[in-house]
C-alpha cells in the first residue's frame, strides 16, 4: 500500500484560510436578495438589475485579475481581493436604498468572479507535485462548500430569529468582512507562487486562448 504523501503545511495553511473566510460567505450570499427586498425594500426587478450588474463587472475584472496574477503573483491580487469583499460586506451593512447598495453590489461581484481563479492558481503554485496538487484541489473543493454550507445554515438561523430586523443581517456582513480580514492576516505566512516570466519565453494573451479550436 503506497504512503499518501502529506500537503505542505503552507498549503493546509490557505486551505484553512480559505475555508474560514467561506463560513463567512455562507453567512450573507443565500440571503442577499432576501436583505435587498425584503428588509431595505427594494423592488425585486431592480435586485434583479443590481445581482445581473454584480455579474457583469466580474466578467469585466477576470481578464484584468488575470493579466496583475501573471505580473505580480495570485498572493497580492487575493489580498486585494479579500480586502475589496471585507468592503463590500461594510457597504452592505450601510445600504438602505439603491443608490448605497450599488456599490456594494458592484463591488462584491466584481470580486466574487476573479476570486475563484486567483484561489485556484494559489493551489496550484503551493503545490506543484501533480498528485500532491490534485488531493489540494479535491479537499479544498470539499471545504470549500462544506464551509459555504455552514454558514449558510448559521445565517439562516440568525435571519430566522431576527425575522426582518436590519440588524441581524448588519451582525452577518460585518461577520463576513471579518472572516475575509482573517483570511488577509494567513496571507503574509504563504509565499508568493509566482514565476517571473523569462524573455525568451514567448508570450501569450486571451487571443491566443480564444482562438484556440477546442476552446471554440
Amino acid at each position: 500500500m503506497s504512503q499518501v504523501t502529506r500537503l505542505p503545511r503552507t498549503t493546509r495553511l490557505f486551505l484553512a484560510g480559505n475555508t474560514v473566510s467561506m463560513v463567512g460567505t455562507g453567512l450573507v450570499l443565500p440571503f442577499l436578495l432576501i436583505y435587498l427586498h425584503q428588509v431595505r425594500g427594494i423592488a425585486l426587478p431592480v435586485v434583479g438589475a443590481l445581482l445581473a450588474g454584480a455579474a457583469v463587472a466580474g466578467l469585466i475584472v477576470v481578464p484584468i485579475s488575470g493579466a496583475l496574477i501573471d505580473r505580480l503573483g495570485a498572493r497580492p491580487v487575493l489580498v486585494a481581493i479579500m480586502l475589496g469583499q471585507a468592503i463590500a460586506d461594510v457597504l452592505f451593512a450601510l445600504a438602505h436604498n439603491v443608490e448605497t447598495a450599488l456599490p456594494a453590489v458592484l463591488l462584491y461581484g466584481a470580486l466574487w468572479v476573479p476570486m475563484f481563479s486567483t484561489l485556484q492558481t494559489m493551489i496550484a503554485g503551493l503545490t506543484p507535485d501533480p498528485v500532491t496538487q490534485q488531493r489540494a484541489f479535491a479537499i479544498n473543493f470539499t471545504a470549500q462548500n462544506a464551509a459555504l454550507g455552514t454558514g449558510a445554515a448559521v445565517g439562516a438561523a440568525v435571519v430566522g430569529a431576527g425575522a426582518q430586523n436590519p440588524t441581524s443581517f448588519e451582525a452577518l456582513f460585518l461577520a463576513n468582512a471579518a472572516s475575509c480580514l482573517l483570511f488577509v492576516a494567513v496571507l503574509p505566512f504563504i509565499q508568493n507562487p509566482h514565476r517571473p516570466l523569462q524573455r525568451s519565453e514567448p508570450k501569450a494573451g486571451y487571443r491566443d486562448v480564444l482562438a484556440h479550436p477546442g476552446l471554440r
